[in-house]
C-alpha cells in the first residue's frame, strides 16, 4: 500500500508542474497564434519585396477579454515576439539580435484609446487619477516599441460608442500629445 501511495504522489506532483494558469496558457496559446500570423507576413513581405514591414497589429478591446488591460496587451505582444524571434532563428537562421529586431518590426498593438477609456467603470478614484494612470499606461507602451497604429474614437467609459472625439470623456488630445512625443 504504502508503494501505491507514493506512486500516486509522485503521479500528483508531476501533475502539479505540467499545470499551468488559464492565464499562462492563454497567453502561450495566443502569442503562438500570433507569432505564426506574423511569420506568415515576413514571408509575405520578403515574397513581395515589401519596403515597410507587414505586421500584426492586436488591439485592446473588452475589459472583460484577455488582452485589454496595457499590462495584459504588453504581455500579448512581448510573448508574441519571444515566439517569433524563436522560430526565425530557427526557420530562417536569423541571429538572435535579428530575429527580436524582425519580431519588434512584425509585432505590435493597435492601441484604441476609446477602448482603453472603458477601464474607467472600474476605477476607484477622481476622473483627472483615472486619465493620469491611461496616459502612463500609454507613455511605457509607445516608450518600449509596443504600439504601432491608435485609434481615435469617444466614449464615456461605459460601451464602444464610436462617438466624434471630444464628445466623451476619454483623455483624446492628452493621448495624441503623448503618441507624438513619443515618436
Amino acid at each position: 500500500i504504502a508503494n501505491s501511495k507514493q506512486k500516486e504522489l509522485l503521479e500528483i506532483n508531476n501533475q502539479i508542474k505540467n499545470t499551468e494558469t488559464i492565464y499562462q496558457y492563454g497567453t502561450r496559446q495566443s502569442a503562438e497564434a500570433i507569432a505564426d500570423e506574423a511569420v506568415k507576413a515576413f514571408r509575405i513581405e520578403k515574397e513581395k519585396g515589401l519596403k515597410q514591414p507587414l505586421w500584426i497589429a492586436v488591439e485592446n478591446w473588452d475589459p472583460n477579454l484577455y488582452g485589454s488591460h496595457p499590462k495584459e496587451l504588453r504581455k500579448l505582444i512581448e510573448e508574441s515576439r519571444i515566439k517569433m524571434k524563436e522560430r526565425l532563428k530557427v526557420e530562417q537562421n536569423m541571429s538572435e539580435s535579428q530575429a527580436k529586431n524582425v519580431a519588434s518590426e512584425h509585432i505590435k498593438a493597435t492601441f484604441d484609446i476609446g477602448h482603453a477609456n472603458f477601464w474607467r467603470k472600474y476605477f476607484k478614484g477622481k476622473p483627472e487619477d483615472f486619465n493620469k494612470w491611461l496616459l502612463n499606461e500609454v507613455k511605457d507602451l509607445q516608450k518600449d516599441g509596443i504600439i504601432g497604429h491608435v485609434h481615435l474614437s469617444d466614449n464615456f467609459g461605459w460601451h464602444d460608442e464610436h462617438l466624434t472625439p471630444g464628445m466623451g470623456n476619454a483623455p483624446i488630445n492628452e493621448f495624441v500629445d503623448e503618441i507624438i512625443k513619443g515618436k
